[in-house]
């Protein structure tokens, strides 16, 4: 029942009965139901998406962020790796060992991860892999042991070792006795260089007690013998010289360098003669005694 402020019907001013409504009146309320219940059920469609979006980033791990914090001039980068992030990926990348016969990793351990079928013997090195080939390194041979794999071991290879004084790149880095005071004894200490001029054969000449040990020489035979022979030893003073097995022929000229530091012995790079049969002993029993 509608009644106006006076406390009086108003049914009775309407063209309305108490029975029914014209069925305008029913339409007018009919389409406002429909626009209300529209406007509530896009609150709640609206209300239900933006749980949903705060649920989803809840479960990535992001938080809402405030539109104020995206106008913000100052942005925030990711943080780098830190050093230590860095190093264990870089390990993480690390070449791994191969059923090579190689060592690939560079652990001095040859295929110690790896069950390797062993069908027959293999290549083998046990240094860095780029040193193989350079100088004295050379590979060895993998053979198989009982199991059926390849041994633990690999035979007769040889890698980097420390430079000496012998014309042999000893460390594989391409270059042949680098150091060069290794390879000069008169870098080391004090050396004199004695002339020689000497008649006949069989021979004996010292270094002197200042400069006692000889490190090189150059030798000139006068005979015909196509041999000749210079015994020493690196820290013996005495030097035994003979062409041939004839000795009282000819005569020997030449130098003889002496050093108060040692060398690594006389020999045909550091001590030439001018004969197509080379001897370097360690003593004069070593020289030829016959034809």
């Amino acid at each position: 029942m509608l009644w106006s402020k006076s406390g009086e019907s108003l049914l009775k001013y309407s063209p309305l009965t108490q029975s029914s409504f014209s069925q305008s009146s029913i339409f007018k309320v009919y389409r406002r139901s429909v626009r209300y219940m529209n406007h509530v059920t896009r609150v709640v469609i609206i209300i239900a998406l933006t749980l949903s979006a705060c649920e989803e980033d809840k479960i990535s791990g992001l938080e809402p962020v405030d539109s104020d914090e995206l106008r913000s001039d100052s942005a925030v980068l990711p943080e780098s790796p830190s050093r230590q992030d860095q190093t264990d990926m870089d390990s993480n990348n690390q070449i791994p060992d191969l059923c090579n016969g190689m060592n690939d990793d560079s652990d001095d351990h040859i295929d110690e991860d790896q069950v390797c079928e062993c069908i027959e013997e293999q290549v083998c090195y046990g240094g860095p892999p780029e040193t193989l080939g350079i100088g004295a390194c050379i590979s060895g041979l993998n053979t198989c042991d009982s199991t059926g794999e390849f041994a633990a071991f690999c035979r007769n290879w040889r890698g980097p070792e420390t430079e000496t004084c012998d014309s042999i790149d000893n460390d594989c880095d391409g270059i042949i006795d680098e150091s060069l005071e290794l390879c000069d004894p008169c870098a080391a200490g004090e050396c004199l260089t004695i002339d020689l001029t000497i008649d006949g054969d069989c021979v004996t000449v010292n270094c002197p007690p200042e400069a006692p040990y000889p490190i090189s020489c150059e030798i000139v035979f006068q005979g015909e013998d196509p041999r000749g022979c210079v015994a020493s030893t690196p820290t013996r003073s005495t030097i035994f010289m003979k062409e041939g097995n004839d000795c009282g022929v000819g005569a020997v000229r030449g130098s003889l360098t002496c050093s108060t530091t040692p060398g690594l012995g006389l020999n045909e790079e550091n001590c030439p003669m001018n004969k197509e049969v080379m001897f370097y002993p360690a003593n004069d029993e070593e020289c030829p005694v016959d034809d």
